[in-house]
């Protein structure tokens, strides 16, 4: 066996195969890290009513979310009002996202 290799195949076919099983193993890693990332950003944006706001160049002040949007009052201006329920997919403003 030369010493500079790491291992010797008896046939070429046993070669492909371990670089088959260490490259899968990696590829499940990574499946299962990007699975966690998106379980976690799903969760943030169920739970969070809003989680798009305005800019100080936007018409309007509020808050638009998957399920929930908010705008300024118009009498006192501090307080918000919220249109939209989780448990009503009706309530939800725009066509697309229903």
């Amino acid at each position: 066996m030369d010493p500079t290799t790491k291992y010797e195949y008896t046939s070429e076919a046993s070669g492909y195969h371990a670089n088959y099983m260490r490259n899968s193993k990696a590829i499940g890693v990574l499946w299962g890290v990007f699975t966690i990332c998106f379980a976690i950003i799903n969760a943030v944006v169920f739970i969070q009513p809003q989680w798009i706001g305005d800019t100080p160049e936007s018409r309007g002040t509020g808050y638009f979310g998957l399920w929930q949007s908010c705008r300024q009052s118009i009498q006192d201006g501090q307080e918000l009002v919220c249109h939209g329920r989780l448990d009503d997919f009706g309530s939800i403003i725009s066509q697309h996202l229903k």
